[in-house]
């Protein structure tokens, strides 16, 4: 019996994509299930139920990052600005080229103590994918149409529910609009005849960054911003490839490098009511950042300054998976267990995905 359970237990270590999905498949139903019943606090208590959302929000983070970054080991290297100890109300701008993204946003916000605070401005496409379009609502994404006209109007929205929160939170936005694929020659063909069309360079390791939606997000949110953090990811690989989320989960990649850049917001403040001038300013950044991904593909290195590694703990992790597992586990011991557990998938797949759909 201990020789099945250490084999049990290396097989789960060993293979970290089984270890991701088994922990997120049973624990995603808790946490849907938790913030829709919390949902209910709001109507007699908003910051309570604030609060507490961050609460669950972030321990769910948790256990996504867990079996991804806290087994496999990963590694930030992080040089760049020194960020302030508290939270601020931010606008963080990244590069985008890979799923994994997110993740190290995540851990990123786990550093800076902002850890449930980050709010994602995404496609609106994303929306559809099932179940997964619900849950990244409850996450506090906001999905946006590229229209501008609704988008101003969600955007409008999401500044007054931003008004007299408890914390500070980042609103992360990519404005490449979607993912630099390297492999994908005519998407990179498309973005650097764009930038020639509009009177830029093109870019080679980013692709030309899209104005609309930043013009809007500061035009609608820019009382709240107190800085901006342009970041700058790149990971190791030896032909400039980017991993995929496979061999991410496998542990084939542990060390990612970023570069933080902090922005006053009263730098461009100036310049939001102004499109060129607002371009002007983010292809620069984007320009910087092109660079920057050029010297690390030669050097290995993001900028020639000293840098910062940051791992996260089991310390931290392991108290938050161990809660979810004893809270989960007593429905996959009985028969009854199991059958409300598959019921209540069944329902957030097919009812998430509709409401996602319809109403988001």
């Amino acid at each position: 019996m201990l020789l099945l359970t250490n084999i049990a237990i290396q097989t789960f270590v060993n293979n970290r994509v089984l270890a991701f999905s088994s922990v997120l498949s049973l624990c995603s139903c808790c946490f849907t299930t938790w913030s829709i019943a919390l949902r209910t606090i709001f109507f007699f208590s908003p910051k309570l139920h604030e609060i507490t959302t961050r609460t669950i929000i972030s321990s769910y983070i948790v256990i996504q990052m867990f079996p991804l970054c806290t087994m496999n080991g990963v590694k930030l290297i992080i040089t760049g600005d020194k960020l302030p100890e508290n939270p601020e109300r931010v606008l963080y701008i990244t590069n985008h080229q890979s799923w994994i993204d997110w993740l190290l946003i995540e851990m990123f916000a786990v550093k800076s103590n902002a850890s449930g605070l980050t709010s994602y401005i995404i496609k609106n496409s994303i929306k559809y994918i099932p179940y997964y379009g619900l849950q990244l609502y409850l996450n506090g994404c906001v999905y946006i149409r590229r229209n501008r006209q609704q988008d101003a109007v969600l955007m409008g929205r999401f500044s007054r529910w931003l008004e007299g929160k408890v914390y500070n939170y980042w609103i992360v936005l990519f404005p490449e609009g979607t993912r630099f694929d390297r492999n994908n020659i005519t998407m990179i063909e498309k973005s650097k005849q764009i930038a020639v069309q509009k009177g830029y360079a093109p870019l080679n390791n980013v692709l030309f960054p899209k104005p609309g939606g930043f013009q809007i997000l500061t035009q609608s949110l820019g009382h709240y911003f107190e800085a901006i953090y342009d970041v700058t990811i790149a990971y190791p690989n030896g032909d400039n490839r980017i991993p995929n989320f496979i061999e991410f989960a496998r542990g084939d990649i542990t060390v990612i490098h970023m570069h933080i850049n902090r922005v006053p917001f009263n730098q461009i403040a100036g310049k939001i009511e102004n499109e060129e001038m607002l371009h002007d300013w983010l292809y620069n950044t984007y320009k910087e950042k092109d660079n920057r991904l050029e010297q690390f593909y030669e050097t290995g290195q993001l900028a020639n300054t000293p840098s910062e590694e940051y791992r996260l703990s089991y310390k931290y992790t392991f108290p938050t998976v161990c809660f979810y597992l004893l809270f989960c586990l007593p429905l996959l011991l009985t028969t009854r267990g199991r059958g409300f557990w598959w019921k209540l998938s069944v329902i957030y797949v097919f009812g998430g995905t509709l409401i996602s759909s319809i109403f988001l």
